[in-house]
């Protein structure tokens, strides 16, 4: 008996951490998870923004968005149980990197904005 009771109160306790998947949206992804679409002897590579949501071990669970490499499918949402190794660190976004970086980025090679005081 004590070991069904157990079971039950883990799986109500999983019951209670349901993930809500509309909560979540393509931009607030943290990580890229690098994928292959093989057809045949021929395939290409391509990644999906995603979210960790908790590593374990070799293993990761994450919310992905997006379908394959297809345009306009960012609103389809899924949750997957994948390999760490495919998930890298996204990129920071223009949008968190100083403004010199930005202005920068902007100026032809070799010619810097003065930075003002």
């Amino acid at each position: 008996m004590g070991i069904y009771h157990n079971a039950n109160a883990i799986n109500k306790k999983n019951r209670e951490k349901k993930i809500n998947l509309n909560d979540y949206n393509i931009k607030q992804a943290t990580h890229d998870l690098h994928c292959r679409h093989q057809i045949g002897r021929n395939g290409f590579n391509y990644t999906m923004p995603c979210i960790v949501i908790y590593e374990k071990g070799a293993k990761a669970k994450i919310i992905v968005f997006g379908e394959r490499a297809w345009a306009n499918k960012e609103h389809i949402v899924h949750i997957r149980y994948v390999n760490r190794f495919k998930i890298t660190k996204r990129a920071a976004s223009a949008e968190s990197q100083p403004a010199i970086i930005q202005q920068a980025a902007l100026c032809p090679q070799g010619t810097l904005p003065k930075a003002t005081s």
